[in-house]
């Protein structure tokens, strides 16, 4: 019987913290993968915090993060560091509902040498019952390139 590699993880709350872990799980014909996960948040309310550390395909990661609520909009920041390529990032999105509507800004980039800032705006509209129509446009750094190139996206999204 060949069951193939699956995925486990394993979370736990604790009142506002969430403690969460995942590994594969490899079969009697296959080497187990070194691919795993850890990860803690805190829930404050009006403000949210979480790390974790993971590795795949041979990549050690670390990122943090963090949501709070102020003005009305939520603004998120994070940063990663991949210590195995040696490479750092880091970003930012600020949310603000008006009513069914709600416009977003973000902008995220790398330490990669010639690695230019990214950044777009965005809008989505709820149309109730889970169906929303959204789009957005972005400048995007075309890595290894003197260009940056623009992106649109245009569609509707279903939540059930």
């Amino acid at each position: 019987w060949d069951a193939g590699t699956a995925n486990v993880h394993v979370a736990a709350e604790f009142g506002a913290i969430t403690l969460a872990a995942s590994g594969n799980i490899a079969d009697s014909e296959d080497e187990p993968s070194d691919d795993y996960a850890i990860g803690a948040s805190y829930d404050g309310g009006m403000f949210s915090v979480g790390a974790a550390i993971y590795e795949n395909s041979g990549d050690e990661i670390f990122a943090i993060g963090g949501t709070v609520t102020a003005g009305g909009a939520d603004i998120d920041l994070f940063y990663h560091a991949n210590d195995t390529a040696d490479i750092a990032g880091y970003g930012a999105s600020v949310t603000y509902p008006v009513g069914a509507l709600s416009l977003v800004g973000t902008i995220g980039a790398t330490d990669l040498d010639g690695d230019e800032v990214d950044f777009g705006v965005g809008a989505s509209y709820d149309l109730g019952g889970g169906v929303s129509i959204a789009g957005g446009i972005g400048q995007v750094d075309d890595l290894g390139a003197e260009d940056s190139y623009t992106v649109a996206d245009f569609g509707i999204t279903m939540s059930f």
